[in-house]
Protein backbone atom coordinates (compact mmCIF):
# COMPACT_ATOMS: atom_id res chain seq x y z
CA UNK A 1 0.00 0.00 0.00
CA UNK A 2 2.61 2.44 0.65
CA UNK A 3 4.55 1.45 -2.23
CA UNK A 4 1.46 2.17 -4.33
CA UNK A 5 1.29 5.64 -3.08
CA UNK A 6 5.28 6.39 -3.18
CA UNK A 7 4.96 5.28 -6.76
CA UNK A 8 1.98 7.39 -7.55
CA UNK A 9 3.92 10.34 -5.90
CA UNK A 10 6.84 9.60 -8.01
CA UNK A 11 4.68 9.51 -11.09
CA UNK A 12 3.42 12.84 -10.23
CA UNK A 13 7.00 14.83 -9.67
CA UNK A 14 8.27 13.05 -12.92
CA UNK A 15 5.29 13.81 -15.32
CA UNK A 16 4.44 17.38 -13.89
CA UNK A 17 6.75 18.61 -11.93
CA UNK A 18 6.59 22.13 -13.02
CA UNK A 19 2.71 22.26 -11.83
CA UNK A 20 3.64 20.78 -8.87
CA UNK A 21 5.92 23.66 -7.96
CA UNK A 22 3.57 26.65 -9.01
CA UNK A 23 6.22 27.26 -11.47
CA UNK A 24 3.52 27.96 -14.34
CA UNK A 25 0.17 29.03 -14.81
CA UNK A 26 -2.17 27.47 -16.99
CA UNK A 27 -3.81 30.31 -18.63
CA UNK A 28 -3.40 34.07 -18.73
CA UNK A 29 -6.32 36.02 -16.47
CA UNK A 30 -8.11 38.38 -18.80
CA UNK A 31 -10.12 41.72 -17.00
CA UNK A 32 -11.61 44.71 -18.46
CA UNK A 33 -11.80 47.92 -16.14
CA UNK A 34 -13.09 51.36 -16.82
CA UNK A 35 -10.83 54.28 -17.19
CA UNK A 36 -11.04 56.63 -13.75
CA UNK A 37 -12.46 53.53 -11.46
CA UNK A 38 -10.41 51.16 -10.17
CA UNK A 39 -10.10 47.35 -10.77
CA UNK A 40 -8.88 44.01 -8.32
CA UNK A 41 -7.37 40.98 -10.42
CA UNK A 42 -7.64 37.83 -8.11
CA UNK A 43 -3.98 35.02 -8.59
CA UNK A 44 -4.35 32.22 -7.68
CA UNK A 45 -1.42 29.74 -7.34
CA UNK A 46 -0.51 26.05 -6.07
CA UNK A 47 1.71 27.18 -2.77
CA UNK A 48 2.63 30.16 -0.95
CA UNK A 49 6.04 32.13 -0.75
CA UNK A 50 7.46 34.31 1.42
CA UNK A 51 7.67 37.38 -1.34
CA UNK A 52 4.35 38.93 -3.43
CA UNK A 53 5.31 40.50 -6.44
CA UNK A 54 3.21 42.49 -9.30
CA UNK A 55 5.12 43.42 -12.53
CA UNK A 56 4.32 45.21 -15.83
CA UNK A 57 5.13 42.95 -18.61
CA UNK A 58 8.16 40.99 -17.18
CA UNK A 59 9.86 40.99 -13.70
CA UNK A 60 13.16 42.47 -14.91
CA UNK A 61 13.82 45.02 -11.65
CA UNK A 62 12.61 48.32 -13.00
CA UNK A 63 8.96 46.67 -14.07
CA UNK A 64 8.46 45.78 -10.25
CA UNK A 65 4.95 47.87 -9.24
CA UNK A 66 4.97 46.92 -5.70
CA UNK A 67 6.72 44.34 -3.75
CA UNK A 68 6.08 42.98 -0.39
CA UNK A 69 6.96 40.06 2.45
CA UNK A 70 4.12 41.37 4.21
CA UNK A 71 0.08 40.32 4.07
CA UNK A 72 -0.94 43.93 3.03
CA UNK A 73 1.04 46.52 0.89
CA UNK A 74 0.49 49.65 -0.94
CA UNK A 75 2.49 51.46 -3.04
CA UNK A 76 0.64 54.62 -5.21
CA UNK A 77 -1.99 52.99 -7.53
CA UNK A 78 -1.01 49.69 -6.88
CA UNK A 79 -2.23 47.68 -3.85
CA UNK A 80 -1.46 43.92 -3.13
CA UNK A 81 -2.81 41.44 -0.20
CA UNK A 82 -2.29 37.73 0.83
CA UNK A 83 -5.09 35.60 1.34
CA UNK A 84 -5.66 32.31 1.49
CA UNK A 85 -3.73 29.31 2.98
CA UNK A 86 -0.29 27.51 2.78
CA UNK A 87 -1.51 24.92 -0.24
CA UNK A 88 -4.31 27.78 -1.94
CA UNK A 89 -3.16 31.22 -1.94
CA UNK A 90 -4.86 33.99 -3.37
CA UNK A 91 -3.20 37.26 -4.29
CA UNK A 92 -5.43 40.50 -4.68
CA UNK A 93 -3.70 43.16 -6.70
CA UNK A 94 -5.89 46.36 -6.88
CA UNK A 95 -5.03 49.36 -9.33
CA UNK A 96 -7.10 52.60 -8.82
CA UNK A 97 -7.71 54.59 -10.09
CA UNK A 98 -7.30 53.44 -14.27
CA UNK A 99 -5.94 55.11 -17.01
CA UNK A 100 -5.70 54.18 -20.34
CA UNK A 101 -2.08 53.73 -19.78
CA UNK A 102 -2.33 50.81 -17.78
CA UNK A 103 -3.96 48.98 -20.47
CA UNK A 104 -1.23 45.81 -21.49
CA UNK A 105 0.18 42.55 -19.93
CA UNK A 106 1.22 41.95 -16.22
CA UNK A 107 2.23 39.38 -14.18
CA UNK A 108 1.65 38.54 -10.58
CA UNK A 109 3.32 36.34 -8.64
CA UNK A 110 4.50 35.18 -5.49
CA UNK A 111 8.34 34.09 -4.56
CA UNK A 112 9.58 31.22 -2.46
CA UNK A 113 13.11 28.92 -2.44
CA UNK A 114 13.10 27.46 -4.92
CA UNK A 115 11.83 29.46 -7.74
CA UNK A 116 8.87 32.13 -8.64
CA UNK A 117 5.17 31.49 -9.50
CA UNK A 118 4.04 34.23 -11.67
CA UNK A 119 0.22 34.20 -13.30
CA UNK A 120 0.13 36.32 -16.17
CA UNK A 121 -2.51 39.38 -15.92
CA UNK A 122 -4.37 40.87 -19.65
CA UNK A 123 -5.31 44.37 -18.63
CA UNK A 124 -7.98 45.86 -21.14
CA UNK A 125 -9.06 49.61 -19.69
CA UNK A 126 -12.19 51.44 -21.74
CA UNK A 127 -12.78 54.40 -21.93
CA UNK A 128 -14.77 55.90 -18.81
CA UNK A 129 -18.15 57.76 -19.25
CA UNK A 130 -16.64 60.73 -17.99
CA UNK A 131 -13.73 60.71 -19.87
CA UNK A 132 -15.83 60.09 -23.14
CA UNK A 133 -18.09 63.17 -22.51
CA UNK A 134 -14.98 65.24 -22.16
CA UNK A 135 -13.16 63.83 -25.40
CA UNK A 136 -16.61 64.90 -26.88
CA UNK A 137 -17.20 68.27 -25.63
CA UNK A 138 -13.30 68.54 -26.82
CA UNK A 139 -13.85 67.30 -30.71
CA UNK A 140 -16.99 69.59 -30.43
CA UNK A 141 -15.13 72.83 -28.92
CA UNK A 142 -12.52 72.00 -31.31
CA UNK A 143 -14.55 71.39 -34.70
CA UNK A 144 -16.76 74.85 -33.64
CA UNK A 145 -13.80 77.53 -33.04
CA UNK A 146 -12.45 76.37 -36.14
CA UNK A 147 -15.31 77.21 -38.10
CA UNK A 148 -15.75 80.26 -35.87
CA UNK A 149 -12.20 81.05 -36.66
CA UNK A 150 -13.04 80.52 -40.56
CA UNK A 151 -15.62 82.72 -40.26
CA UNK A 152 -13.92 85.50 -38.63
CA UNK A 153 -11.02 85.55 -41.04
CA UNK A 154 -13.35 85.44 -44.12
CA UNK A 155 -15.16 88.26 -42.60
CA UNK A 156 -11.88 90.08 -42.04
CA UNK A 157 -10.72 89.61 -45.17
CA UNK A 158 -14.26 90.84 -47.03
CA UNK A 159 -13.49 93.83 -44.72
CA UNK A 160 -10.28 94.77 -45.58
CA UNK A 161 -11.21 93.92 -49.88
CA UNK A 162 -14.26 96.45 -49.54
CA UNK A 163 -12.02 98.88 -47.69
CA UNK A 164 -9.40 98.96 -50.14
CA UNK A 165 -11.82 98.81 -52.91
CA UNK A 166 -13.54 101.96 -51.33
CA UNK A 167 -10.40 103.75 -51.32
CA UNK A 168 -9.60 102.69 -54.94
CA UNK A 169 -13.99 104.36 -55.51
CA UNK A 170 -12.95 107.67 -53.49
CA UNK A 171 -9.84 107.97 -55.08
CA UNK A 172 -10.77 107.83 -58.74
CA UNK A 173 -14.32 110.29 -58.30
CA UNK A 174 -11.69 112.80 -57.00
CA UNK A 175 -9.41 111.81 -59.84
CA UNK A 176 -12.44 112.49 -61.84
CA UNK A 177 -13.37 115.71 -60.66
CA UNK A 178 -9.39 117.03 -61.05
Amino acid sequence: MVLIGLLRVLSMLLLFPAELCGLISAQVISVTGTEGQGITVRCHFSFSGNRMFFCKENCNPGNVLIETSEEKAQKGKFSIEYEGTVHSPVLFVTIKPLTKSDAGRYKCGMSRFFGNSEQEVELIVKAGEFYSIIINIYQKWTCTAYFYLLFLLSLLTMCTIFFFLSLITVQTQQESQL
